[in-house]
């Protein structure tokens, strides 16, 4: 006897038979668009290059939101200081929140995102505040571009 057949025996004690449609995750989430198919209306204008995006899209009195991540995998805030961005135009505002702060997105079958407070860090990338501001750059939106530029 091998060593592999010591470990695999060549008759298990409980045989694995596909003879049933195996139940999946997918089957019972809320969405009732997974597995099928769909018309992307948008999916020629896409890949041509001419499908237009969000990030091009201004409005008068438009704001921008950018997450700040953790760059520490597991830890503790103990402060957010703020205080470098005051001199940089076109900042709004720096949300906090250590008791309440949104996280990633719902997952599965969940209706809401769990709320999480940022004081403490569980994972690196996790949010732990927005920055708000006029453009999302931080340039003057009103600065045309000229060709020198390009």
């Amino acid at each position: 006897m091998s060593l592999l057949d010591s470990v695999f025996p060549s008759e298990p004690t409980k045989k694995m038979i596909m003879n049933a449609p195996v139940e999946s995750l997918f089957d019972k989430t809320a969405s009732k668009l997974v597995g099928k198919p769909i018309n992307r209306v948008e999916g020629s204008l896409k890949v041509s290059g001419q499908a237009p995006y969000t990030a091009e899209i201004h409005l008068d009195n438009q704001a921008y939101g950018v997450l700040v991540s953790a760059t520490i995998a597991k830890g503790r805030v103990k402060q957010i200081d703020s205080s470098s961005l005051k001199g940089i135009p076109n900042i709004i505002k720096v949300v906090t929140d250590p008791e309440h702060f949104l996280r990633n997105a719902q997952q599965g079958g969940a209706t809401k995102s769990p709320k999480q407070g940022v004081s403490e860090i569980f994972y690196h990338g996790q949010p732990i505040a927005v920055v708000i501001a006029e453009t999302f750059d931080g340039g003057d939106r009103r600065r045309k571009s000229t060709q020198s530029d390009l």
